[in-house]
């Protein structure tokens, strides 16, 4: 199969730190068609997580002159079948003398308990996971139970990041009921949770970037 990563760049202007990146990643990709040609049109998972990274990105870059670190941010291809976008990305890295050093993955976050989100790999990397915890209160949010054991290992993009010994987290709030199924549509989508957490990320990627 054919698969493409999408990438977006603000460079930071700190001379001591814009070497390091901060990565805000997606994947916009789904599973395509069953037998019978039904579409899975994956509105949940991900075009939520998608839109929150496109919404992010544009917002941030009111800000571009404030960033001591570079961003990156990254809508990953084929994370449905092996997370194969990420992989590359991290095998591949477009900035070779530049190092990552914190990864924040946005995948199915329109659904569930409109106030809960989770943050997962929070118990691998918990520097990292208290800074979108130290904003939920703000926003109307608040975090999940730790679901690391269940969620973690190869879950979503966060998780080829985590193999190269990169901090990463993902945040994650669906109601499971309709993930990989056709009923994952537009309408159920909850608007208002995904614009809590749109407005979470941007403060968690400003921290990252700026301090």
């Amino acid at each position: 199969m054919r698969a493409f990563n999408v990438v977006g760049v603000i460079e930071g202007r700190d001379p001591k730190l814009k070497d390091e990146i901060v990565v805000l990643g997606a994947h916009y990709d789904h599973l395509g068609a069953d037998k019978d040609g039904n579409i899975f049109f994956g509105a949940d998972d991900n075009a939520s997580g998608v839109g929150v990274l496109l919404e992010t990105a544009s917002k941030l870059s009111y800000f571009k002159d404030q960033f001591k670190r570079t961003i990156i941010f990254a809508a990953f291809g084929a994370e449905e079948w092996g997370l194969l976008g990420s992989h590359f990305f991290t095998a591949n890295p477009i900035f070779p003398d530049k190092k990552i050093v914190s990864m924040i993955n946005i995948d199915s976050i329109g659904k569930g308990d409109p106030s809960k989100v989770w943050v997962i790999g929070s118990s691998f990397y918990p520097e990292l996971g208290n800074v979108p915890v130290r904003y939920m209160k703000e926003f109307g949010l608040l975090e999940g139970d730790n679901i690391d054991k269940h969620s973690f290992k190869y879950g979503s993009d966060h998780y080829p990041f985590h193999l190269k010994g990169i901090p990463a987290i993902d945040l994650f709030s669906t109601n499971y009921r309709d993930l990989h199924q056709l009923t994952d549509t537009w309408e159920k989508i909850d608007s208002k949770k995904v614009e809590k957490i749109n407005k979470l990320v941007f403060m968690t990627v400003y921290d990252l970037a700026t301090k």
